[in-house]
């Protein structure tokens, strides 16, 4: 079984119950579907493909939930950095990620260094908050511009990794693949 389809089946059968509530808003199943479809096509649109890495640093949301999901409907693997880490423990991770694209709050851009956002593409560096100043796209406004239909179908192997977690400890960081059904 995929992952992805513990939110395609949810929706399929109680389509407006409430799945998720976070900070007071709620969302049914369908709403997070449609997130997630329109976030997995807005991030092929910008070049992931399957096995690419997805990371995101910004404290917990329902953001992380739809970016989960979105990643496994591209075969791609999601990556949280932990948004308690140091700059140098930031860079390490993400040289260890080699992500694609990475999602974060605009409050720790200022650990990846304005000048050159970590060598990625500017396009490829979403903020995760509401509004941004910073003249990168912003989350939401990708979810505008993309398509709310399911247009990508997993095909990931049961033994494919999904998720990637990075621990830290004063030293070093230490890479450890969660491999979870694909």
């Amino acid at each position: 079984m995929n992952t992805t389809e513990l939110l395609t089946i949810a929706e399929a059968i109680v389509p407006d119950r409430t799945a998720m509530i976070f900070d007071g808003r709620e969302f049914t199943y369908a709403q997070i579907s449609q997130r997630v479809n329109r976030l997995a096509n807005a991030m092929a649109e910008l070049g992931v493909t399957p096995g690419d890495r997805i990371a995101t640093m910004q404290v917990n949301s329902h953001r992380s939930i739809e970016l989960y999901f979105a990643a496994a409907q591209l075969d791609a693997v999601y990556v949280p950095i932990n948004f308690r880490a140091k700059t140098d423990e930031l860079h390490q991770m993400l040289r260890i990620a080699e992500p694609t694209c990475l999602f974060i709050g605009e409050r720790y851009l200022e650990l990846l260094g304005e000048e050159d956002l970590f060598g990625m593409p500017q396009d490829r560096v979403i903020i995760l908050d509401a509004g941004t100043t910073t003249g990168l796209d912003s989350f939401e406004h990708l979810l505008r511009s993309a398509s709310p239909e399911q247009l990508f179908f997993p095909e990931a192997e049961d033994n494919d990794t999904t998720v990637i977690i990075e621990t830290t400890n004063r030293k070093e960081v230490n890479s450890v693949p969660c491999v979870t059904d694909a």
